[in-house]
């Protein structure tokens, strides 16, 4: 019944002439559990389709196109991968530190902070730039997505005169330059080249990265009188990067930094769940749990009294 009913789909229609393909499969509460045996029918089956044309691609294990097949109570569900590499990979970070942040997490982040309401932005912490990036695409009104391919862009399901078009549409929308700092700064001058490295590739604009330590930073020297500054960044968790202690006491310290140099300035701070951000001198505002790189963290916006 597999092989029957996966031979009746027109494959040549979705797979086309592509050379290779991938089929994950995935099985639950069905009497058909054996996946590796499942695979290969339903290979035959796409084979078997494809054959009147003289068409024979290969099974691969990380094709460019994939077909699922999912396996729950004895009913299969066989879809295509249309996306390729997941969501949250934008397509411009070409470099990644140890511990980097998703992309689509930073951005969350950035909204829930307001960020384009700013008129300095500084992730003291930055990496290999992400938020800083982010904040810039947010700041331009640039859509995620446009530095990057999808895999139906490989199947003949794919319009190519559709995504011009809609490209162009989105892409119109956005602002060559804005008129928000966007500051990044790293201890590590080849994390710095790096975060340059993906600014370039993500068309960012107007983005200063630069060498400096966190716990130096003069924060009212990177800002005008009266202007209004955020200071957003990812702290070290001390799990892949420096030990726990050593990242609760890099967090103490940076907490004491920020309320002395950084009066009158807005902060939204990644931290482990365990190390809230706690100091005298910060006003706590708002906190938010959530799950990154499957470490809980907590995410807390703040300010810092005049």
């Amino acid at each position: 019944m597999l092989y029957d009913h996966a031979r009746h789909i027109d494959w040549a229609a979705i797979l086309g002439n592509c050379p290779e393909f991938s089929i994950h499969v995935t099985s639950r509460a069905s009497r058909l559990n054996h996946k590796s045996k499942a695979r290969s029918v339903i290979f035959d089956a796409i084979c078997d389709r494809l054959a009147s044309g003289g068409h024979r691609p290969l099974l691969v294990n990380n094709g460019v196109l994939a077909v699922h097949a999912r396996i729950h109570m004895d009913r299969c569900t066989l879809s295509l991968n249309t996306t390729g590499d997941h969501l949250h990979k934008r397509g411009y970070r070409r470099l990644v530190s140890v511990a980097p942040i998703r992309e689509t997490t930073a951005a969350g982040l950035l909204l829930v902070a307001a960020s384009r309401t700013y008129d300095v932005l500084i992730d003291p912490f930055c990496g290999t730039g992400t938020f800083a990036i982010e904040a810039d695409q947010i700041a331009r009104d640039c859509p995620p997505g446009l530095r990057r391919e999808f895999a139906i862009e490989n199947s003949p399901l794919h319009a190519a005169g559709i995504m011009r078009h809609a490209k162009r549409l989105v892409m119109a929308g956005c602002l060559d330059h804005s008129t928000q700092t966007i500051i990044g700064s790293d201890v590590s001058a080849a994390v710095v080249e790096a975060a340059n490295q993906n600014a370039r590739y993500a068309g960012a604009r107007g983005i200063r990265f630069q060498v400096s330590d966190a716990l130096a930073l003069d924060f009212s020297k990177l800002a005008p009188p009266h202007a209004k500054g955020l200071i957003v960044s990812n702290l070290p968790y001390g799990k892949r990067l420096g030990t726990p202690s050593s990242a609760r006491s890099l967090i103490e310290d940076f907490c004491e930094r920020v309320a002395h140099a950084a009066r009158g300035w807005d902060f939204a701070l990644l931290t482990p769940r365990e190390l809230p951000i706690r100091h005298p001198g910060l006003i706590v505002d708002n906190e938010f749990a959530l799950i990154n790189s499957g470490v809980p963290v907590t995410f807390t916006l703040g300010h810092v009294p005049t």
